[in-house]
């Protein structure tokens, strides 16, 4: 007689769940995208010579299933046009629990599973990939705060940010973060890891002087923001001093 399987731990199966939740939360959204019924996404996967039944993809979207066969995701993925690795990331969290008892950035666990860091999340790899999406997910705040606030003084609404400290700050701050990325690139570099691509105004970090060009177009952003407020103020004081001219002619044409 072949000896039971114990249990595993109450917290295993529970992450388990978890986990085979989020799969059928992101199934449901991507199937309604698709304007799919749940009827016409299992005869699609059937199509493909495996058949998931509309009670087994009901009760996965509705979350009481406590696991998922991977040859099932697999079929499904596949029947909605997607990568199988969609079905379990999908960006409407930041973080996610991966592995067991280990919070995750999304998109740092979603390059792990896919093929970034074979070594697995405990690897240097897989913490150089968290770190550097919070890097980036810093600068890209940094870089819109700076370009609202330029378009702010643009449309004459600069004087609420009258004090160039606010945006001297904001600098300051992507610096030590643009000089952390390139530095988190580099490592990636000579493990001959693929670091992941970049916004637009990060470009040309990764050769010998792109963090200081980096570091530039922000610095050159802040200058334009503060070039714009001060020439404001000038137009306003001279219109002030052409006020008070004209009514001072008035008040001797009076006389």
């Amino acid at each position: 007689m072949a000896p039971r399987r114990r249990p595993g731990p109450p917290e295993a199966k529970s992450w388990g769940h978890a986990l085979t939740q989020q799969v059928g939360r992101n199934l449901e959204a991507y199937r309604r995208e698709r304007g799919m019924q749940i009827l016409e996404l299992g005869e699609a996967c059937a199509a493909l010579g495996y058949s998931v039944g509309r009670m087994s993809i009901s009760s996965l979207e509705a979350g009481t299933r406590e696991s998922v066969p991977l040859a099932e995701v697999v079929a499904l993925a596949a029947a909605l046009d997607l990568a199988p690795v969609d079905l379990i990331f999908r960006a409407t969290s930041a973080t996610i629990e991966l592995p067991p008892g280990e919070r995750s950035a999304m998109d740092a666990a979603s390059a792990w599973f896919a093929f970034h860091s074979p070594k697995g999340p405990a690897s240097s790899d897989f913490r150089t990939l968290q770190r550097h999406y919070v890097s980036v997910a810093t600068l890209v705040e940094d870089w819109r705060a700076l370009n609202n606030h330029r378009e702010a003084a643009r449309e004459g609404d600069g004087f609420s940010y009258t004090d160039p400290e606010t945006t001297r700050s904001v600098v300051r701050n992507a610096t030590k973060e643009v000089l952390l990325l390139a530095q988190l690139r580099e490592g990636l570099a000579v493990r001959d890891r693929v670091a992941p691509e970049l916004p637009d105004f990060l470009a040309g970090i990764d050769e010998p002087t792109g963090p200081e060009r980096v570091i530039g177009r922000f610095t050159d952003l802040t200058e334009e923001t503060e070039a714009i407020i001060e020439a404001s103020k000038v137009h306003t004081r001279l219109l002030e001093h052409s006020d008070d001219v004209g009514q001072g002619a008035g008040q001797r044409g009076e006389r």
